[in-house]
């Protein structure tokens, strides 16, 4: 059985290959120091230290993802400024929320990363599509949208408001917000504040549509991972055998859920890259472009060690096993 590598073109796992593991002796696997000498590092070590690595990477790019906030927000109206700030703020957190939680939990941690990235992926891809429209007719939507989902909320808590179970009934009640006012006040409310004509306002797009309009590495990105975590969040079995419970009875799957977790703090990494790429392309300059990609080849050159090691350790090709 092989692991998938989705990302291997982008992610900064690519540079971790698979060794010839078939060709090489048990007492050569099972050496712990190099051909000169030198101690290798444990597991739990190296595990660390790529965490540690890819965690000040991404603070790097943060730093730059906040002076282009800046830039973004410049010359904008209020709301726009205020809305971007709040997306981008979210993004930020939660991608340091990932880091932490890796860390933390490095080998049961997988499937709550994937959650926690989808909900990144969700974050920028909003931000960058409303921050492309001058017009702020996409933010009108974004509002919309939001109050919609708000008022729907609302009736279905009216709904249970009367149900017969006290103890349901009575925390409905108590969850109901009576000071929503109708979707047309609303409205209403949202084309005086922004200064947009709502005829003009366009329907609020599928995940994938602002994906694709916010670029094509975004759309790579839907496609290759985010429906993939998707189904993980839900509950459904695909992972199964990359659980640490079901790993601790199948030696030959041993560490998979702990490589699985790596991958995906990887793409929270290639998100916070790509987010600082794709606003600089929107509102920063040459300059800062080369610092950012600078940036990302600095934490590439430091973090090739480690993956190599990670590599000999665990590497995935069925050739291993069989080799055991």
């Amino acid at each position: 059985m092989r692991l998938g590598w989705p990302l291997r073109e982008i992610s900064l796992f690519k540079s971790l290959g698979t060794p010839l593991i078939s060709e090489m002796t048990r007492n050569q696997r099972k050496r712990t120091r190099n051909k000169r000498g030198r101690k290798i590092p444990s597991t739990p070590r190296i595990v660390q230290s790529i965490n540690s690595l890819l965690g000040n990477g991404q603070s790097q790019l943060q730093n730059q993802i906040v002076k282009l906030n800046e830039n973004a927000a410049y010359g904008r109206s209020q709301n726009l400024r205020m809305a971007v700030s709040y997306l981008v703020e979210r993004s930020l957190i939660s991608s340091a929320h990932v880091v932490f939680l890796h860390r933390k939990y490095t080998h049961a941690s997988h499937a709550d990363l994937a959650a926690i990235c989808r909900g990144i992926y969700e974050t920028i891809v909003n931000c960058l599509y409303i921050i492309d429209d001058k017009s702020d007719l996409r933010l009108a939507s974004f509002w919309i949208r939001s109050f919609k989902e708000e008022i729907k909320l609302n009736d279905e808590r009216i709904k249970w408001m009367s149900h017969s179970n006290e103890n349901i009934a009575s925390a409905a009640e108590a969850e109901y917000n009576a000071v929503i006012d109708p979707i047309d006040i609303q409205k209403a409310n949202i084309s005086e504040w922004l200064g947009v004509d709502i005829a003009a306002m366009p329907k609020w797009p599928t995940l994938l549509k602002r994906a694709q309009e916010a670029g094509d590495i975004w759309a790579y990105f839907y496609d290759v991972r985010y429906r993939s975590y998707s189904s993980w969040q839900h509950g459904d079995l695909s992972r199964i055998a990359f659980s640490p419970g079901f790993q601790s009875n199948q030696p030959n799957l041993k560490e998979r859920s702990l490589t699985e977790s790596m991958h995906i703090l990887s793409w929270c990494y290639d998100m916070m890259y790509y987010f600082a790429i794709s606003l600089n392309s929107r509102v920063g300059d040459d300059s800062t472009g080369c610092i950012i990609k600078e940036l990302r080849e600095n934490t590439q050159k430091r973090l090739r060690p480690y993956l190599a090691l990670y590599g000999k350790e665990h590497p995935s090709d069925k050739e291993y096993f069989e080799a055991r």
